[in-house]
């Protein structure tokens, strides 16, 4: 199994992290670093890998990652993510990881590394915004363009859909436009012209006020303004009664 050392690099912050994969595509795997990934939730995953070696010897990796750890000072270097030497401590798993060793302490979870990566973090959020984010700062609240007074008195004066006395214009247009709205049509689909008119007269008798009356569907949805549809689940047994209002079988 091939065993990369890679370079990568954030193309936005320009923030560097020195690592070593077994993935069969290198470039696309993000790298694992506590503090590395962190910057990449903040910042976005925008970066490029550069490969250092690639080879199957884990000893050959180790050598070759702490030559280069100590060449770039990547635990202390500002311009790098990691927070311990590429020495190709993840390739060893189960009971032989260093991390089974007694005494042992992960250097990421360490005081002085802690409060180092979270100083870098500080840091590169005020150095380094993404554009996006710059984008976003320079749109939001008052400094939108779309907010300066000429801007808005221009935008309202070509525009006549932002004209306060238009916007009645509009409305009007909208209705009348619409021909559901028209009355022909209206007359059409309502009352006994609509397909699921029901002409049957049925005995009514409201539980709470005590009144009886004779009535179709229709009549009785109207003029107790009822909810047409409640009125005939109460004919079809899918409820007791509607606001009160009980069939007498």
């Amino acid at each position: 199994m091939p065993i990369y050392l890679y370079v990568k690099t954030h193309n936005q912050t320009g923030l560097k992290y020195l690592g070593k994969t077994t993935e069969s595509d290198p470039h696309l795997y993000p790298g694992s670093g506590v503090y590395w990934t962190q910057h990449l939730k903040q910042h976005g995953k925008d970066f490029s890998t550069q490969i250092l070696l690639e080879t199957e010897d884990p000893e050959e990796i180790k050598t070759v990652g702490q030559y280069y750890s100590k060449l770039w000072n990547v635990v202390d270097s500002d311009e790098w993510a990691n927070l311990q030497p590429e020495e190709g401590q993840g390739f060893v798993s189960g009971s032989y990881h260093h991390s089974k060793r007694p005494g042992y302490i992960n250097p990421a979870k360490t005081k002085e590394n802690r409060e180092r990566a979270r100083q870098r973090m500080l840091a590169m959020g005020d150095k380094h915004v993404s554009k996006t984010q710059k984008f976003k700062d320079n749109m939001s609240g008052n400094r939108n363009p779309a907010h300066l007074p000429h801007v808005k008195e221009r935008m309202t004066k070509h525009n006549p859909r932002l004209l306060e006395h238009n916007r009645e214009l509009w409305r009007q247009k909208f209705l009348n436009d619409n021909p559901m709205n028209h009355p022909e049509v209206v007359e059409k689909i309502t009352g006994k012209n609509h397909y699921l008119h029901d002409p049957t007269i049925r005995q009514w008798f409201n539980r709470d006020t005590g009144e009886k009356v004779f009535m179709t569907r229709d009549e009785l949805a109207r003029y107790y303004k009822l909810n047409h549809g409640d009125v005939g689940r109460v004919i079809y047994g899918k409820r007791t009664h509607t606001k009160g209002w009980m069939l007498i079988k």
